[in-house]
């Protein structure tokens, strides 16, 4: 590694600025394309939500009655060809379910809880097959063919004949909507500079919010769900102009060795944030000056690679393992992305399961993540990523154990549901940040899409969380995620601070940044 390497962020940042309409244009595409992304990932709870149904005979269709619960799956000893669903007190907010539409009862049921888990499996392929890509071939065809995949998904659903067809394009949103939301998300930390990151990091992520409040209020007004799901590829298609103007990432261009196409590029980002603008002489100069200055250290750049006869290195999965230190703070993230997805979803899905209104209650479980995402803001702000995620780990734990009281005080153990969402919801928004933070440049993409990869295992696993109580107890279902979440915020003690410090470019700045930190500490 050369000390010149040590210098891209910064040498970005001089000549862009570290926040500007160029940064400003993608961030608001990102805002919006999150809303949609959380409206795909958490509909669960009214796509298929809770609702009786019993088995048609000739005697209840002539009076009208409900078969007892018994006789739900069977008709005089006999399974069950046809049902009914008991849309009398529902007809206003259920009109169409994927249940009533493929009749996903008795033993069709678990086809419910896969339309989620399907949803998850083609997430976990896209941080498989698209964080590499990403790493490999650039920031810009991730985030474009996310977009594309993701929009053809939507319209597939809407138009699905049966529940295969439905799951197939469930799962060609996911891997299309998880591609562009999580390249999306690096670029963003590499366009802004060190000031901003921490905030713009967290900020983004009051797009997921809003889809979090919004989506009951779709479902209400639009109480179908493949009209619903034209209603999201009618607020998609509405990105187009903001994505046909997205540019590569400089840095990504500049550690890859494409030092023109880096130029050029940032000579346009001047343009854009118009840099220029003011006392025009005096700016033109001394955008010149570190233009130059980028133009010497490609040629040095250059020479070395010709003297050297060096090869462009690929760098894939092995490199998260490359050396001891960061194979350890690799598995570290893997288990506190897992505990935050299995805690996350876990909670999220099972709304229906809390007494009340399911739109009050989805409602309220969104609305709790707007203070939630303003605290973590604030608390990094002034305690750094490491020591919130820590005490946010270990709260959601809390909040998970504490909720067990629901069967003793129905208000208490909702008040306790609510914190361990509060909890969770800040540590999910500050992980992001801090893997970005964490990993290299050459690996970010791979770094962040592995962990996520990670996540997506455990929130295939979070719809069955129900079942798990079914079969065992509340005690014993929440008392383990619980477990796992308590964890994840003792393992975070074992990793370093990173806010403020200089995101590394290369494995070994890595290994540098602790020996500077050690050096600190003697």
């Amino acid at each position: 590694m050369t000390t010149e390497n040590t210098n891209i962020p910064q040498m970005v940042v001089n000549i862009t600025g570290s926040w500007g309409l160029w940064q400003i244009r993608f961030f608001i595409a990102y805002l919006l394309f999150s809303i949609v992304c959380c409206w795909h990932a958490l509909q669960l709870s009214f796509l298929a939500p809770e609702i009786d149904y019993w088995c048609v005979n000739d005697n209840n269709q002539s009076n009208g009655t409900i078969t007892a619960a018994t006789n739900k799956c069977s008709s005089d000893g006999m399974s069950c060809i046809e049902w009914e669903y008991d849309v009398g007190r529902n007809e206003s907010i259920y009109r169409s379910t994927i249940i009533s539409e493929w009749n996903l009862v008795c033993n069709r049921q678990w086809l419910s809880s896969f339309t989620h888990s399907a949803y998850m499996i083609g997430g976990f392929l896209s941080c498989i097959i698209m964080s590499h890509c990403s790493d490999q071939y650039g920031r810009k065809p991730a985030i474009i063919f996310g977009w594309c995949f993701s929009l053809i998904g939507t319209i597939l659903a809407g138009l699905s004949n049966s529940i295969v067809q439905f799951l197939i394009s469930r799962m060609l949103i996911a891997f299309g909507i998880t591609s562009c939301y999580q390249t999306g998300f690096v670029l963003i930390l590499e366009m802004v500079g060190p000031k901003y990151r921490d905030i713009i990091g967290l900020t983004v992520t009051f797009g997921w919010s809003v889809g979090y409040i919004s989506l009951p209020m779709i479902y209400w007004l639009i109480p179908d769900f493949r009209l619903v799901h034209a209603f999201y590829a009618i607020v998609q298609i509405c990105t187009i102009p903001l994505y046909l103007t997205l540019y590569e990432s400089p840095r990504w261009l500049l550690v890859n060795n494409r030092y023109d196409e880096a130029i050029s590029i940032l000579r346009e980002v001047i343009n854009i944030n118009g840099i220029n603008n003011n006392n025009n002489n005096d700016n033109e100069l001394e955008t010149e000056i570190k233009i130059m200055k980028i133009k010497k250290f490609v040629e040095q750049q250059k020479n070395q690679n010709e003297d050297s006869n060096v090869n462009e290195q690929k760098y894939s999965y092995l490199d998260l393992f490359r050396s001891f230190t960061l194979a350890r703070i690799t598995l570290t993230i893997y288990f506190v992305w897992y505990a935050n997805s299995l805690v996350y979803y876990g909670l999220s899905l099972n709304t229906n399961a809390l007494a009340g209104n399911p739109f009050i209650n989805f409602f309220l479980m969104g609305v709790i993540e707007i203070p939630a995402y303003v605290a973590s803001i604030y608390l990094v702000k002034y305690y750094g990523n490491r020591s919130i995620l820590i005490a946010t780990c270990i709260g959601a734990g809390i909040g998970c154990w504490a909720s067990i009281s629901i069967n003793m005080n129905q208000y208490l153990g909702l008040s306790m549901v609510m914190f361990g969402k509060f909890c969770v919801t800040c540590s999910y928004s500050i992980v992001y940040v801090y893997t970005t933070e964490l990993f290299p440049t050459v690996v970010r993409t791979i770094g962040l899409g592995s962990s996520s990869m990670i996540a997506r295992i455990a929130s295939i696993m979070a719809p069955y969380v129900k079942d798990l109580t079914q079969l065992t107890s509340l005690t014993f279902s929440m008392t383990l995620i619980g477990f796992v979440a308590f964890i994840a915020g003792l393992l975070v003690f074992t990793l370093r601070e990173s806010s403020g410090v200089e995101m590394p470019d290369k494995p070994e700045d890595v290994e540098l940044q602790l020996e500077q930190i050690e050096i600190e500490l003697e």
